[in-house]
C-alpha cells in the first residue's frame, strides 16, 4: 500500500516479478531524481535568500562594496519553485 501510494500507482499486483521489480527500480530511480532537482532548487534560493539579506544588511551599514550589487536574473529550471541564481 505504501509503495503504491509512494510510486502513485493504483497496484502493482498484475505484473510479473521480473517486471514488477524492474517497474519499482525505475519509478524509485525517478522519484530520487526529482527529490535531487527539488533539494537542488532549494538551496539554491536559500542561497539567493541568503546573499539578499546580506546585500540589504550592507547597504543598512553603509558598507555596499560594487561586488554586492549584483542583480539576480537568471532562473533556475526545475519545475518545483523559482529559484534565483
Amino acid at each position: 500500500m505504501f509503495l503504491c501510494r509512494l510510486l502513485k500507482v493504483d497496484s502493482i499486483d498484475g505484473m510479473g516479478g521480473d517486471d514488477r521489480v524492474r517497474f519499482v527500480e525505475e519509478a524509485l530511480a525517478q522519484r530520487h531524481s526529482s527529490t535531487r532537482e527539488l533539494f537542488k532548487c532549494l538551496e539554491d534560493t536559500i542561497k539567493h535568500q541568503i546573499e539578499e539579506a546580506e546585500s540589504m544588511s550592507q547597504r543598512l551599514h553603509g558598507n555596499l562594496s560594487t561586488e554586492g550589487q549584483g542583480i539576480y536574473k537568471n532562473q533556475c529550471l526545475c519545475t518545483y519553485c523559482v529559484c534565483y541564481v
